[in-house]
């Protein structure tokens, strides 16, 4: 239940700040719960985009390569 809800909070804020300054509509979601296909869209995405924003469950911890990170933002 704690892990749905995680999923729909990433998804959720990701939602609010897409289109907004300073990443546009350069803000993405990322969680366990994506399809594999769509997960590594957003990685890549969040790797190549000069400016991104990239809201996510702790799945980015696995060692994924998503480049330089100039900022983390940890809530709740």
């Amino acid at each position: 239940m704690l892990l749905q809800s995680l999923k729909k909070d990433a998804e959720a804020v990701a939602g609010k700040l897409r289109g907004t300054p300073p990443f546009g509509e350069n803000v993405y979601a990322h969680h366990g719960k994506l399809a594999r296909p769509t997960r590594e869209r957003v990685e890549q995405r969040f790797l190549e985009d000069r400016f991104a924003g990239c809201v996510a469950t702790s799945t980015l911890e696995l060692g994924i390569d998503i480049g330089d990170v100039d900022l983390v933002v940890l809530l709740e």
